[in-house]
């Protein structure tokens, strides 16, 4: 058992931090949190990999969630530390904004460019939070998208790169491969396809690296946040999130729901003694399932696991 989870946090390390070390080298919103600047793991050429926690409680058989697949990982060293049918492919819904919102940042898109919402940005299902003719800062569009998961705010970004959906959705695809990540697969930018699939393993992979990006980290852990648009609107959009600020620390997080793929949640999250983990679970009973299973899974881990002091 012991090799097990040794050889699966090998595999994780490595599929963690694959190429593009180069882009996640500084932000290009340059935004802090709380006064401090967001670090998430970045190893070094060369140096050691964190060691894995201790498996401690080897009697315990795991958390019970209504999630119908879920793992938890350590986020330093990537060892998976519990799972439940962690490779089954399943819809992960507005879980895939993680990667369209990658493909943002990388685009080069300018923070302060203004962009105009028209109605190709509108869906019939989801969260919007603006008007046809409103003008947005690119910045408040790409906070929007990511907390209050706003499906025409995360479309009018798309369309600003001038890629077009197909070539964006593409890319999405190109990164996934080049992530590792070979059983996800997209087919729109927000998630609303229930085509939009990948695995609970692979979602913490994807989730590790959206989550060092500053850019990603500053508003996946915001509850709020109040702007006025460029045409003059006020606007204040809350998280989708309902653990920040809970009693599991998380730091950072996405929410995802559509009628195929039930309630999912992916956030990385740190206890008192800033042991960070990384769980997802996918297709949990309700919004308040999604939450508690994620709970249990966090706190079993730190019960149950011992790290390096």
């Amino acid at each position: 058992m012991n090799w097990l989870l040794f050889s699966a946090g090998i595999l994780m390390y490595l599929q963690f931090n694959v190429a593009n070390s180069a882009r996640d080298t500084a932000p290009f919103f340059s935004w802090q949190r709380g006064g401090d600047t967001v670090e998430h793991l970045v190893v070094a050429s060369g140096e050691r990999k964190p060691e894995a926690p201790e498996l401690v409680a080897t009697d315990s058989l795991g958390p019970i969630l209504t999630a119908a697949s879920a793992a938890v990982a350590d986020t330093a060293s990537g060892a998976i530390l519990w799972e439940k049918n962690a490779d089954d492919v399943r819809s992960i819904a507005s879980l895939t904004k993680l990667m369209s919102l990658l493909v943002i940042i990388e685009s080069g898109l300018p923070q302060d460019v203004e962009i105009e919402l028209t109605g190709q940005d509108y869906t019939s299902l989801g969260y919007n939070n603006f008007s046809t003719g409103e003008r947005i800062l690119m910045r408040d569009l790409f906070a929007t998208a990511l907390i209050a998961s706003d499906n025409s705010a995360m479309q009018a970004l798309a369309r600003t790169t001038g890629m077009g959906q197909d070539i964006f959705v593409k890319r999405m695809n190109t990164r996934a491969h080049e992530l590792g990540l070979s059983k996800t697969t997209f087919v729109d930018t927000t998630g609303l396809s229930g085509e939009n699939v990948s695995t609970a393993r692979e979602v913490i992979q994807l989730a590790a690296h959206a989550f060092r990006k500053p850019d990603i980290a500053t508003f996946a852990g915001r509850k709020t946040y109040s702007f006025t648009a460029v045409s003059g609107t006020p606007h204040t959009v809350y998280s989708t999130n309902l653990l920040l600020g809970g009693m599991v620390q998380v730091t950072a997080g996405k929410t995802g729901y559509v009628t195929d793929s039930g309630y999912n949640f992916v956030a990385e999250a740190v206890n008192d003694s800033e042991d960070a983990i990384i769980a997802v679970v996918l297709g949990s009973d309700s919004i308040a399932d999604r939450f508690q299973d994620y709970k249990m899974l966090a706190v079993w881990a730190w019960e149950n696991y011992k790290w390096s002091d």
